[in-house]
Order: structure tokens, then C-alpha cells, then sequence
């Protein structure tokens, strides 16, 4: 798979002097402002994990040409699918961690998100969770699969794996039906291990994972409640963030392989 790397610039100011001189009689006043050395900043840490990864392409079943980026490399292979109004950077850090840990990781942007083709159709878009599975195992070097979702995302998960070969499922925060995304049912296909995630404060999304758990009628899935309120892959960044980010890292450890 030949993929051109991108590099994103760190840019950095430094050495910055601001240096204001009044005149008492106040009539005037001097502002001088010298700078040694002007660059822009760009303090985001997921443009360094950007920075890391390659652009890639791959086609929907029904013909739409979507964008994503592939970080590390290896035999296990995990897929990232974004929250709805969000898009594939959310995963950046995380999919860089992964990288780390000696996954390949796909990100990729929905249909009708970012440079991604088609209209944002919610209904379809397992479709597109679907085929990034299957580019990350036809296209690349993964031979064990496991897709992980955040809101929207973990619906479209759910769905795409009850019909794809994969190992794993992971949520954070997923509805059981969104938009004519319904997950209900599929849920109880899925072969593979399941892992519901979601903030207790969090109703709605804390009560569609016990949904999730109930309806999969799999005795081994595993459903965790985090504090806070938190919803999809913001329940990966502040304070609390570490016990979701163990709890994935441990779930895709036992189940990617």
C-alpha cells in the first residue's frame, strides 16, 4: 500500500518583548513592540499525531469515495468511526496511542463529512464503518479487526459488525437507534466481543448501553459507566479520561490478537 506522507509545520513565537512608553504631558503615547523571532503557533496535539499518519482513500459498496488516515502498522487492526457534527481529527490522539501500541488505525471521515463524497445520509453511513473495515483488512496488514465508535459512530460500529469479519466492538456513548441508524437488531448478530461504554450522567447514552448489553444477549459482552456526563469521544479527554482510555486499551488487548 503506497501512501505519501504529510507533514503538518510546527510553528512557534518566541521571544516576544512588548514595551509601552506614555508621555506624562498626555498628549501622545509610544508603543514599541520588538520581536526577535515571529512564528504561528499551532498548540493543537492532534496536528503532531496528524503529522504522524498517512492519507488514504477507500469506496463505499455503494460507490462514494471516502477520506481517512492510517496511523502505525502491524497484524491488528483497529477502525475509528467519529461522532455525528464532529469528523476523524476527535480520534487523532487517541488513534496515535494506539499506534504506540503497535495497532494499525484507521480514521476516516463519514460520508458528506470533510473531503469525504455524498450527502450526510445517517441511515447509510454503517455502510461506511463497513468498508473501512474492509480497506483496513484487504488494503493493509491487518489480519484481526476490531471497530471502535464514538455516539453515531458506535451505532454505525454496531451495525457494520454484525455483517463484516471482525474480532471486536467497542462504544462510547452510542444510541441504539439514531436517524434511521438502528442497531437494535444487529446488536444480537454481532459475533465478535462487545464493549459499552458511557457517563453516568449521560442518560440517554448511559441507558442505551444497558439497552446495548440487554439486546446483544451475548453473556461475555461488557458494559462500564464512567463519572460525569461526558458523551463519545469527548469522554477520552479531562480529568476522567484515563479510566475510558484503560478500559479500551484493555478490552482491545484481550480482543485483537
Amino acid at each position: 500500500m503506497a501512501i505519501k506522507k504529510q507533514n503538518v509545520a510546527a510553528l512557534r513565537m518566541r521571544n516576544v518583548r512588548l514595551k509601552i512608553r506614555w508621555d506624562p504631558g498626555g498628549m501622545a503615547h509610544k508603543l514599541t513592540l520588538a520581536v526577535s523571532a515571529l512564528f504561528l503557533i499551532l498548540p493543537s496535539s492532534c496536528l503532531a499525531q496528524k503529522d504522524e499518519s498517512s492519507p488514504v482513500s477507500f469506496r463505499t459498496a455503494d460507490g462514494f469515495l471516502l477520506e481517512g488516515r492510517t496511523f502505525g502498522s502491524g497484524s491488528r487492526g483497529v477502525v475509528l468511526s467519529h461522532m455525528f457534527g464532529s469528523d476523524q481529527s476527535a480520534w487523532f490522539d487517541f488513534a496515535g496511542q494506539l499506534a504506540t501500541e503497535g495497532y494499525l488505525v484507521l480514521t476516516f471521515n463519514f460520508r458528506g463529512y470533510g473531503g469525504s463524497q455524498g450527502a450526510k445520509d445517517v441511515h447509510l453511513m454503517s455502510r461506511d464503518s463497513e468498508a473501512a473495515a474492509a480497506y483496513l483488512k484487504d488494503e493493509g496488514s491487518a489480519s484481526t479487526i476490531a471497530v471502535v465508535g464514538a455516539s453515531m459512530g458506535g451505532t454505525a460500529s454496531v451495525i457494520a459488525s454484525s455483517v463484516s469479519d471482525v474480532a471486536a466492538v467497542a462504544t462510547l456513548s452510542a444510541p441504539v437507534e439514531f436517524r434511521g441508524l438502528d442497531s437494535s437488531e444487529a446488536v444480537g448478530r454481532v459475533g465478535g466481543r462487545k464493549l459499552f461504554l458511557a457517563s453516568v450522567d449521560d442518560d440517554d447514552a448511559a441507558r442505551d448501553a444497558k439497552r446495548l448489553l440487554q439486546l446483544s444477549r451475548d453473556p461475555e459482552a461488557k458494559i462500564q459507566l464512567f463519572p460525569g456526563d461526558a458523551h463519545g469521544t469527548d469522554m477520552l479527554r479531562g480529568r476522567r479520561s484515563d479510566g475510558v482510555t484503560e478500559a479500551l486499551l484493555s478490552f482491545l488487548s484481550r480482543a485483537v490478537r
